[in-house]
């Protein structure tokens, strides 16, 4: 403890009592003046460094109109960051960013902080890059080629078209064997003709504008007598796998198909997933994932190598989430989403009423109607109608109107749950126009309503709709979550 003697200083002449009291304690005020700035301010001095300069890397093979992502390196969660695409202020430890055009691009990330210094500045450091955009690289080439006549006769004219794909800019052609006479090798459409019968092999080779190439072989039988009348290809049939799938779900469909011809061929094989007559895929197997439960129509169509086609429908029903008109849709298999192999079976009959059914309180009845056939022309013919899943009790009623349609109504009522009913009375040729109604009705249940109409040149078109009973008014069913 140190003690302050104030009475034995010697004070100015004059100096006054207060002063003398107050001399020592204005020393003190003095080096506190100093010193605690100094301690005070040592935060504020410390916080003013601005943070260290953050960092990103460049992803490789930038492409125009392709989305990429931007990474912030070690983030820190005490620092909010912000990226500058030219102009466009992107939030958060990521940008995923495109370009339209092609060039050199700028980004810069800015690092600041979440916290104020004692100043009320957020310090902030930013680092900026550059980068070039540049076009995709163009798929590679695939060679293919029609042909006007596959069984010519020797000498006998034909004519060979490329219906290659890619950015070609040559085209070469070629036939094994004796000596054929090739009008133009090197275009994109040629004719050609054979001196001699026999099986020859034809190619095709194109060369994109990377130097890239791609080759397409064909055989031509050619004889010295004119061939027989060509016959259509067997009417096609498929199967898939799982046979029932869930919304997310790869399904695998494998079409058989054969020409009746000698040495006949089938040149392709076209898949319409929505019975909507536009192909969806070419090939055999194909694979599609189903984004939307409910049933779809599926339509194989087979060619043969003169041309002749024949078609084939089934209808498929897929489990999950669906719209109100109860179609399901599809879409190529271009993700890796799970196969069957891991889901378990699913139950089928009656289910509650989903989110939004507030009309009514009824369970509905989820039977499953399947229709399968072929068409021609102007008729369409039946092979399978068969309503599976039928709860104990149910009534199953089906009648026909319209060109080849048995008379009366067919009725059959479950005795079981669950129970499978074959409608075999409509498995039979239809003409354009005709309709297939059937309802699956018990008291106490909203039933289903399916109706099929004969189309020209196409699958039936189907309809599904909820009702109430036998013959009764049809209304929209509430959608499945």
């Amino acid at each position: 403890m140190v003690y302050v003697a104030i009475d034995r200083r010697v004070l100015p002449e004059g100096a006054t009592k207060l002063t003398k009291i107050l001399s020592p304690a204005r020393r003190l005020l003095m080096v506190l003046a100093v010193v605690l700035p100094a301690v005070l301010l040592a935060p504020g001095i410390a916080s003013a460094a601005p943070p260290a300069e953050p960092d990103f890397a460049i992803p490789t093979d930038l492409k125009v109109n392709t989305e990429f992502t931007f990474e912030v390196k070690d983030p820190d969660a005490t620092l909010t960051y912000t990226w500058d695409t030219d102009g466009n202020e992107i939030f958060g430890t990521e940008a995923k960013v495109s370009y339209a055009t092609t060039g050199e691009k700028s980004i810069t990330l800015r690092a600041t902080e979440n916290d104020p210094g004692a100043d009320g500045v957020r310090e902030s450091s930013e680092i900026t890059k550059k980068f070039s955009v540049s076009e995709p690289t163009p798929d590679p080439p695939v060679a293919d080629f029609s042909i006007s006549n596959r069984r010519p006769m020797v000498g006998e004219e034909i004519t060979l078209s490329s219906q290659s794909t890619g950015t070609l800019k040559a085209y070469a052609w070629t036939a094994n064997g004796g000596a054929p006479l090739i009008d133009d090798a090197g275009a994109s459409s040629t004719t050609i003709s054979f001196g001699e019968p026999g099986t020859w092999q034809v190619r095709l080779e194109v060369t994109d504008d990377l130097g890239r190439t791609a080759a397409r072989t064909r055989s031509i039988q050619v004889s010295t007598q004119p061939p027989p009348p060509n016959k259509r290809p067997n009417i096609p049939s498929f199967d898939w796998t799982p046979t029932r799938p869930t919304v997310g779900e790869v399904v695998k469909f494998t079409a058989t198909a054969t020409d009746p011809d000698p040495g006949g061929t089938i040149e392709t094989i076209e898949w319409d997933f929505d019975n909507d007559g536009v192909i969806d895929a070419s090939g055999n197997p194909v694979q599609r994932v189903f984004t939307r439960g409910g049933t779809a129509t599926v339509v194989v169509t087979v060619t043969d190598d003169r041309g002749d086609k024949n078609s084939s429908f089934q209808t498929i029903t897929v489990d999950g989430p669906s719209s109100a008109n109860g179609n399901a849709a599809s879409q190529g298999n271009t993700t890796n989403a799970p196969t069957g192999s891991n889901v378990g079976p699913v139950g089928v009959g009656n289910t509650p009423n989903t989110t939004g059914n507030t009309k009514t309180t009824l369970r509905r009845i989820n039977a499953i109607i399947r229709l399968r056939g072929a068409f021609l022309g102007s008729q369409t013919r039946i092979t399978l109608l068969q309503v599976s899943g039928v709860p104990r009790g149910a009534k199953v009623r089906a009648r026909c109107r319209g060109g080849g349609c048995p008379k009366g109504l067919v009725t059959s009522t479950a005795q079981t749950s669950g129970r499978t009913i074959r409608l075999r009375t409509f498995e039979r040729r239809l003409s354009v126009g005709a309709t297939i109604e059937v309802y699956v009705t018990r008291t106490g249940r909203l039933g289903k309503y399916t109706r099929w109409r004969i189309a020209r040149g196409k699958a039936p078109l189907r309809s599904d709709k909820c009702v109430r009973s036998f013959g009764g008014k049809t209304s929209t069913c509430p959608p499945e979550d």
